[in-house]
Order: structure tokens, then sequence, then C-alpha cells
């Protein structure tokens, strides 16, 4: 007999791996604590296991603000937030299919009610020119759902999003998510979106980047 156990419904699964995250970032920053966690949401695992490897060395765990960032039609944990607990979506929309969940688990709704998680929606069109700026900067390409993150660097959206919770010290950008894309689709959404610019250096994000 075979049994399927979905990720939302076990704890031990979405946080397992991506709690190392901040293992990796604490020993990149020889001890110093992050003033910002930047990521993306689908179902909410990534989210989950970034605010409990924090709670495991920060002295700090609840006021490391963690920006997290969707797409509009991929948003399910900001309808979330909004109505109190997980809400299903009806259909995705955004061309973030990695985002794609139509519900997030009851895990990231509850924790948000005692930490520093900041929610917010961008568009399709910040997040393909995201990921076209990050191939530009850094040759690595990235999918729409990663370019979600990106794009409140590149768009200068911090001090916006985050306000008078932006403290001093290092930003970590959680660049995470490539599988979908390759340079002929990316450029295709470019051109969709009519969005300028070539692939000629310009500069690197001074942030600390987790692949």
């Amino acid at each position: 007999m075979i049994c399927i156990i979905h990720i939302l419904y076990y704890r031990t699964l979405y946080i397992t791996y991506t709690i190392t995250y901040p293992y990796q970032v604490h020993s990149q920053l020889k001890g110093q604590t992050p003033s910002l966690f930047v990521t993306c949401v689908g179902g909410g695992g990534l989210l989950a296991g970034i605010h409990k490897g924090l709670q495991s060395f920060t002295h700090r765990p609840n006021t490391v603000p963690i920006l997290a960032m969707e797409t509009q039609g991929a948003d399910s944990y900001s309808q979330a937030l909004a109505a109190g607990k997980p809400i299903k979506l009806e259909a995705i929309t955004s061309i973030a299919k990695t985002l794609g969940a139509l519900q997030v688990c009851d895990k990231v709704v509850e924790i948000a009610r005692h930490s520093d998680i900041i929610s917010r929606v961008t568009d399709d069109k910040a997040a393909v020119r995201a990921c076209w700026n990050f191939l530009r900067d850094h040759q690595y390409l990235v999918e729409p759902a990663c370019g979600a993150t990106l794009s409140a660097i590149y768009d200068n959206k911090l001090e916006e999003y985050v306000g008078d919770k932006l403290e001093d010290g290092p930003i970590v950008v959680v660049v995470c998510g490539g599988a979908t894309v390759d340079l002929e689709t990316l450029m295709k959404l470019k051109e969709s979106f009519g969005i300028d610019g070539s692939l000629e250096r310009h500069y690197p994000l001074e942030t600390l980047t987790v692949e």
C-alpha cells in the first residue's frame, strides 16, 4: 500500500530542508543577525522553515522581519492573512506557477500572529523584470516565482514595504527557483511585457544570496 501525505499537513516535511537556510546564513555572516529576510511564498514551507531556523539561533527570533513576496493571481498567503485563516484560491492566474499553491498551510498563518512577517504582492511584469535584471547582473536564470522576491530589491521597494522595521544590518535575499525557466522562455516573457534592457552587466546586488 502507498500512502501519500501532502506536505501541507505534515510539518516535519516542509521545515526539515528549509530550516537549514538560516544556519547557512548564520555561518556566512559569522554570527551577525540579519536585519531582514526576503523570500517568496507558495504553500508556505520555505517561509515556515526560515522562521523556524531563525528561532534556533538568533537572540530575537520573532523580531527579525521576514518579507514574504507573492505575485497577483498566486497570492494565497496575502489573502489568508487578510481573512485570518487559510483560504483557497479558485485558480492560479499568475505566470509564477511555482508560487501556485491554491491554499497555504495553517502553520504560516499561525506564525504571522506572533512574528514580524510582512506580506506584499507584486505583479507579473515586475517579477519578470527582476528575473531579467538578475540574469544581467549575475548570469543566473531564475523563474518568476523567484523574481517576485527580487522585485522588492530591484524596484527599490524595501523602504516602502518594510518601513521603520528595516534596521541596519545584513539583508538576506533567498534566491530560490530556476527549474522551470530557460533563456528562450525568459526572453519571450520579457518581450510580452514590453520590458526594455540588454544583458550588459550593470551592478551586483549587495546582498547575501542563498541558493
